[in-house]
């Protein structure tokens, strides 16, 4: 059985200060065992993990790319939480549309060896303009999946480094959801939230489609087909500005950051680190009580 599948549903973005402005839209994405690939694109014939409409690249996500993804990310759950699931790592992703990459936030659901059990969970943040990405580690163990960490990465232009995130996830099934609040003086009362469908697998399917054509169809009904995904990046900061008109001035990119530059060399993906005007805090999650 393939555990690989594609995910349709809609994201929310809210802010509530200083003037509230909420936007919305469509979206598809891939749900990738990563044990699977380069196999699971074979029933896909727009996805690849070479150069393709639909690309997996593995240079865009955490490590060395000569490495395996999965393993990756198990060392670095190792390090951040001090153990190492035993089972099979799978992938809440975006791929790059058109050899374009615009990916927020990608999760990497890291399960016990009975292959069902969460144990960690990490969000990969990307910030698109400064080419920069963080990391997240969560330990999933308890079976709490609600958790608070400090900022460490500049995302906004309208939101400031002096405050917390909030995460909270479900165990990825037949829905998928998750959301995102913040708590602090630059809070902004911004919260978003995802909320997602598992479409049927194409061996499942009554017609036998493939999930191409399943992307296709459901990808349109949803209004996130690859055209859109494609211009979801210039579309999503004009939403952010509130119909291109600012709710408040900008805030300039902080000189005291964590990060990590994007890109397939080991001279572009050196890491860029500022001291915090307060001791370093963890960027392993705490599960909130």
């Amino acid at each position: 059985m393939m555990h690989s599948a594609l995910y349709v549903g809609h994201v929310r973005h809210a802010r509530r200060k200083p003037v509230a402005h909420t936007f919305g839209y469509p979206l598809y994405m891939l749900y990738l065992d990563l044990d699977e690939l380069p196999g699971a694109a074979r029933p896909w014939p727009l996805f690849a993990t070479f150069p393709a409409l639909l690309w997996f690249r593995r240079a865009d996500h955490v490590g060395d790319p000569r490495r395996a993804l999965a393993a990756s990310v198990l060392d670095l759950v190792a390090e951040r939480a001090g153990f190492r699931p035993e089972g099979p790592v799978r992938l809440l992703t975006h791929p790059r549309t058109f050899g374009l990459a615009f990916n927020p936030v990608s999760f990497f659901y890291c399960f016990a060896s009975d292959r069902t059990t969460l144990q960690a969970i990490v969000a990969e943040i990307n910030n698109t303009p400064w080419n920069q990405r963080h990391r997240y580690v969560f330990d999933a163990r308890s079976g709490v999946l609600d958790f608070e960490v400090p900022k460490e990465l500049h995302i906004s232009p309208f939101l400031g480094m002096n405050l917390t995130h909030r995460f909270r996830f479900t165990v990825p099934g037949d829905k998928l959801g998750g959301g995102v609040d913040n708590s602090g003086p630059d809070a902004a009362g911004f919260e978003a939230g995802l909320a997602l469908a598992r479409a049927p697998s194409p061996s499942l399917a009554p017609d036998r489609d493939t999930l191409a054509e399943r992307l296709a169809r459901d990808g349109v009904q949803s209004g996130g087909w690859p055209p859109r995904g494609a211009a979801r990046s210039p579309c999503t900061s004009a939403a952010a500005c509130g119909r291109w008109r600012p709710p408040r001035p900008p805030v300039p990119y902080p000189r005291r950051c964590a990060c990590t530059i994007r890109g397939s060399g080991s001279r572009s993906r050196r890491a860029v680190r500022w001291a915090r005007p307060s001791p370093t805090r963890a960027a392993s999650g705490t599960p909130t009580t």
